[in-house]
């Protein structure tokens, strides 16, 4: 019985779920070259969070940890991209280069 437990808590920590997020929100979700929003963000969660590179074809982002942890993090993203999305705006720049 006691062994039965310890399997289901073990695949209750090892719980695995993906969500669609643009990949507009993936440098903010990455937090530059040292990852460091997404470091925080794991640790605010308590899960592990793989976000593909933008050139990757999928826009799957893979959350890993406790069940309870994991749907927690996945609306905490959700949250903030709907946040940005409605409250932020595009912004494209040229960077025009001189010929001499």
């Amino acid at each position: 019985m006691y062994r039965m437990k310890v399997i289901s808590d073990d695949q209750y920590a090892r719980h695995r779920e993906s969500v669609v997020l643009a990949r507009k929100f993936y440098p903010w979700l990455k937090g530059g070259r040292k990852n460091a929003r997404l470091e925080e963000l794991q640790k605010e969660t308590g899960c592990r969070i793989n976000v593909p590179p933008l050139q990757a074809e999928s826009e799957e982002v893979i959350v890993m940890g406790e069940k309870d942890k994991v749907n927690a993090c996945i609306e905490l993203l959700r949250n903030k991209c709907q946040y940005m999305e409605e409250n932020f705006s595009n912004i494209q720049v040229e960077n025009q280069t001189s010929s001499t």
